[in-house]
């Protein structure tokens, strides 16, 4: 979030993508036992978009369970945060989640946010 409290939107600095995949690809075939690749090759744009759909679904309860967690106590756990406050957020997708946290943090103190997400912006 910026000084005013909006959120920016950044876009990460990567090294050579095609290399990236490469030394992504050798690694994950180089593995004793089970040979694996980094999911973040599995998420393309349609992929992204299935995901945020399915997160939705009323047999996919995780997503909702986490932000009613995080509405029910954002108040209490920016309570107990002394500033200033960095969020680093680990897939961060559209941010929803985390809306209640930062609002709430932002009420008391000024806090940089940082979504860190694998995903492209749509």
């Amino acid at each position: 979030m910026n000084p005013k409290g909006h959120f920016m939107l950044t876009h990460a600095i990567t090294a050579d993508p095609v290399l990236e995949f490469a030394s992504d690809v050798r690694a994950g075939l180089h593995r004793g036992g089970q040979k694996e690749l980094p999911s973040k090759y599995l998420y393309d744009d349609v992929g992204s978009a299935l995901f945020e759909v399915i997160s939705v679904l009323p047999q996919y309860g995780l997503t909702r369970a986490d932000e009613r967690l995080l509405q029910l106590h954002a108040n209490e756990i920016a309570e107990t945060v002394r500033g200033p406050v960095s969020v680093a957020e680990l897939g961060s997708g559209s941010g929803k989640k985390t809306r209640w946290i930062l609002k709430a943090l932002c009420r008391r103190q000024h806090i940089s946010y940082f979504p860190i997400e694998i995903s492209p912006p749509p």
